[in-house]
């Protein structure tokens, strides 16, 4: 699943791009096209991105031609400050700054653990497990850490208990509205990593919205790369005990924090993409690498600069799942296996529309709308605009039309 590139700089490099986002401070917008803000130069700041921006000054191979800014829908993203050429480096984070957060020669170890100390449920995700021990290692080792406070103080707050805020997943919904969301595949998906954040938590002693919440950071903000390594756990030994055999070896998929660069936005059509370098003598990822952002087209002063969630192929199911949001018109939907899904609507396209109509007309501190269900009206919108949009999509689908 990762994608390699090269171009030319003072050292080989090698592409990559899995799981790079931000938080969405909004509600879901579904049609989710960065925009551009024509004569935008005045860059706005706070107080933790200018500590973050300052902690990163002081790192050796760091360069930057971004500020931090908010874009009309209210999302906090990165503005070019001055005119970037085509193929320019627009921001480079050293490895040094990067915060590893997991390692797949660590998964044997985190199933050795489970065996043990975690009662597996049924049909439970090796990586849904993973990214939960990967959170886990976030608190551990960075949260509360003085290396990457101003990192981490620039994050996004986890929000207030029983809040519904816009742009969450629906690992924060309340269970009957992702039971609404009526595809038994993907809520049973959530459902179990709902459990495993519980069992996680439970086992290791630490609060389990915090925990879900840095899962949900890790899951959306993480970069992926990928190196052949010895194997760690290969129990080769030397020929006659004094010459060396060639160790087996494994891939190694390490993912990291990256600092500054995942506050960019997604783009259905980006102007920038991520890279890493490679070490120019071993052709492998190591300390002397870097992070960096690449423009793909000329980007004006003022201008967003955006990169693609994921593979650029990700179907609308896995944006909501893994980000919060979904896109209008996304062709990776035309792949979707209805078969498999086996959707179980139990409205019509015209009943959905007509509950968000009414759920639209009424706003969060609208007398009419009851503590409760102000509590839960944007993941009840989420869900409704979701469930339209699947039902819109399965009108050119004879194997879902039924359903419906």
């Amino acid at each position: 699943m990762t994608f390699v590139s090269s171009f030319q700089t003072t050292t080989t490099q090698i592409g990559i791009l899995r799981y790079l986002t931000r938080w969405q401070h909004q509600r879901c917008v579904v049609s989710c096209v960065a925009a551009t803000r024509d004569g935008h130069t005045t860059i706005t700041t706070n107080e933790s991105t200018d500590k973050l921006i300052e902690w990163l000054e002081t790192k050796s191979g760091f360069s930057s031609l971004v500020a931090v800014d908010t874009n009309n829908q209210g999302l906090r993203g990165l503005y070019a400050t001055k005119d970037i050429k085509s193929g320019q480096i627009i921001v480079s984070i050293p490895y040094s700054s990067a915060l590893l957060v997991g390692d797949s020669t660590w998964a044997r170890k985190v199933h050795d653990n489970c065996d043990d100390n975690i009662v597996i449920g049924d049909g439970w995700s090796t990586d849904d497990l993973e990214d939960v021990y990967q959170g886990f290692n976030f608190l551990n080792n960075f949260v509360g850490n003085v290396e990457y406070a101003q990192y981490v103080n620039s994050l996004p707050l986890m929000p207030k208990n029983g809040d519904d805020e816009a742009g969450l997943t629906p690992d924060f919904w309340n269970c009957n509205t992702i039971s609404r969301l009526e595809v038994p595949a993907f809520v049973d998906q959530i459902q179990r990593r709902k459990q495993i954040v519980e069992q996680v938590a439970k086992r290791n002693n630490v609060n389990e919205d915090e925990l879900r919440w840095v899962t949900f950071l890790i899951r959306s903000r993480r970069m992926t790369t990928l190196n052949m390594i010895d194997d760690p756990y290969s129990k080769t030994k030397p020929l006659f005990g004094v010459f060396p055999l060639r160790h087996k070896k494994i891939e190694q998929i390490q993912g990291y924090l990256i600092p500054l660069i995942d506050m960019a936005n997604h783009a259905i059509n980006p102007n920038a993409c991520l890279k890493i370098s490679i070490n120019l003598l071993t052709r492998a990822f190591d300390t002397t690498s870097s992070f960096v952002l690449k423009a793909l087209r000329p980007i004006k002063k003022g201008e967003e600069v955006t990169i693609t969630y994921g593979e650029g192929d990700e179907t609308s199911l896995y944006l909501l799942d893994k980000y919060g949001f979904f896109v209008e018109e996304n062709e990776a939907d035309k792949k979707i296996d209805w078969k498999y899904l086996n959707p179980q609507f139990t409205t019509s396209l015209e009943d959905d529309r007509a509950e968000l109509a009414k759920l639209e007309k009424q706003s969060p501190d609208s007398k009419l709308l009851s503590k409760s269900a102000s509590s839960y009206s944007e993941s009840t919108r989420t869900m409704l605009t979701f469930r339209i949009m699947m039902k819109q999509l399965s009108k050119n689908n004879a194997a879902l039309n039924s359903l419906i």
